[in-house]
């Protein structure tokens, strides 16, 4: 937001009146704080008093104070409060001067504390808008790591998930799997018995179809006998299950082309490498 004065600047060192469109060089006393303009014959002067410069500004004579708008953006309304803040101070200088040189002069001094007054209100809503700003940008910063937690969780997942099927997709995997919970189940005690009343045993075990979650059936022979168990597998879930699928005793006419790729040993299932 760009602000015009419509007082005539004078040079606080040689009290001369600044032309139009002379450059003042802007200093801060630093026993007063007040601000001070200084033409650029006096600026070693002020030097030399221990004066701060501030800048420069254009001297500018118009009928009114004019505003323009002016995006926000970022770093901006701590540059306008400053700004703000800095024609105030010299509006307050130039009041204090108006009051000392010419007392008469009740019009200007009403003028000079008006337009101090409304350069305090916008000061005051500059301020109130970087507050409101900074709290936006905290919220939205708070937003922004809360959503990237929760992507590299949901990331996560997704790669258990994954890494999950690529084993179920693997038969020779998914059988070692089944073949440690079937021995840790109660069904292995049965097996083993039979295996004490019947003797060895073939053993086969092989993945009973392509749904997810995959199962893999446990086969036992003894001559035309059979035994089978299905063992389900869900490594998603960690989840198992080992459930009867043939019981001991049944006849089954195909036997004869039954291919072993386990042993029973001790009771518990081995895998032949």
């Amino acid at each position: 937001m760009a602000l015009l004065a419509d007082n005539a600047t004078r040079c606080s060192i040689c009290r001369r009146t600044l032309l139009v469109g002379e450059q003042a060089h802007v200093y801060q006393d630093g026993r007063t704080r007040s601000i001070q303009s200084v033409c650029k014959l006096c600026t070693t002067r002020a030097q030399r008093a221990g004066w701060e410069p501030l800048g420069e500004q254009q001297v500018h004579r118009t009928s009114r104070l004019r505003t323009s708008p002016a995006v926000v953006g970022k770093g901006q309304p701590e540059r306008l409060v400053r700004r703000l803040h800095l024609q105030m101070e010299r509006l307050q200088h130039e009041l204090r001067e108006t009051q000392g040189e010419d007392p008469t002069a009740d019009e200007g001094i009403v003028q000079t504390e008006a337009r101090v007054e409304e350069l305090g209100r916008r000061l005051d809503e500059a301020r109130d808008t970087v507050a409101r700003l900074q709290a936006q940008i905290a919220t939205r910063e708070s937003r922004i790591g809360q959503l990237e937690r929760e992507l590299e969780e949901a990331q996560a997942a997704q790669a258990t998930l994954l890494r999950a099927r690529r084993r179920e997709a693997d038969p020779a995997y998914l059988c070692g799997i089944a073949a440690e919970v079937f021995n840790r189940s109660p069904e292995s005690a049965v097996v083993a018995r039979l295996a004490a009343e019947r003797g060895a045993a073939l053993v086969r075990l092989e993945a009973d179809g392509i749904g997810l979650p995959r199962a893999v059936l446990v086969s036992f022979a003894w001559g035309d006998e059979r035994a089978a168990f299905r063992v389900s597998c869900d490594l998603v879930g960690r989840l198992f299950d080992v459930e009867v699928s043939h019981g001991a005793g049944r006849i089954d006419r195909a036997a004869g082309s039954f291919q072993p790729n386990a042993r029973l040993v001790d009771g518990r299932v081995v895998l032949d490498l």
